[in-house]
């Protein structure tokens, strides 16, 4: 699988982000990756890594893969206070998850949420608006429950770059008007390959 990705962007806290790879695949990796670099040592934090696009298997080989050790509940334990939660949801279904996002909230110390495919997230328009409010509602802290959450979003990059704040008619639409920063994450051209998509079965 493709790893040619530029480290961690520096992110908006408490906003949408929006960072475009070259594929699917490269996005899995580096949202991976960048879900690591979130959780600096003896800093208290952790991550919610919502997987939208691989099976629950393939998602757990994904994160091994990066050093990452999933428990069957999609815990991978740092130490006590730095974890990363799995989230695995039904492929184009995220908005229907409001209620086990805001469980794993509960458990404290998360600061940060990522979602690791865009395509994925939502099945058609009306479910996509559901979804990008759900985001939108974390970053406000998940109706007055919680603290405001760092949203990382992850998608394919397009023929036409969507910019921060400003709609984007046939591309991302209400995300790139609601995101705070859009940046390509990918350090040069690539292409997914069959073994690639093979992977993501």
């Amino acid at each position: 699988m493709n790893t040619n990705y530029k480290p961690l962007p520096r992110i908006v806290p408490q906003n949408i982000n929006l960072f475009l790879g070259s594929s699917v695949g490269l996005n899995i990796d580096a949202s991976l990756a960048h879900a690591k670099e979130l959780l600096p040592p003896k800093v208290s934090g952790s991550v919610l890594y919502i997987n939208t696009v691989q099976s629950t298997r393939s998602m757990y080989q994904s994160a091994r893969k990066l050093g990452l050790d999933p428990q069957s509940t999609g815990l991978c334990q740092i130490d006590h206070q730095r974890n990363i939660y799995i989230l695995n949801v039904m492929r184009g279904d995220l908005h229907k998850w409001k209620e086990q996002i805001k469980e794993l909230l509960d458990y404290g110390y998360i600061q940060y949420v990522i979602v690791n495919s865009w395509e994925f997230a939502a099945r058609n328009s009306r479910y996509r608006e559901e979804a990008i409010f759900l985001l939108k509602d974390l970053t406000e802290g998940l109706d007055g429950m919680h603290p405001p959450m760092n949203l990382l979003v992850y998608a394919q990059e397009t023929n036409e770059d969507p910019s921060p704040q400003k709609l984007q008619r046939g591309g991302f639409g209400k995300l790139s008007g609601l995101a705070k920063k859009v940046e390509n994450i990918t350090l040069e051209e690539q292409f997914a390959d069959e073994s690639e998509i093979d992977e993501l079965e």
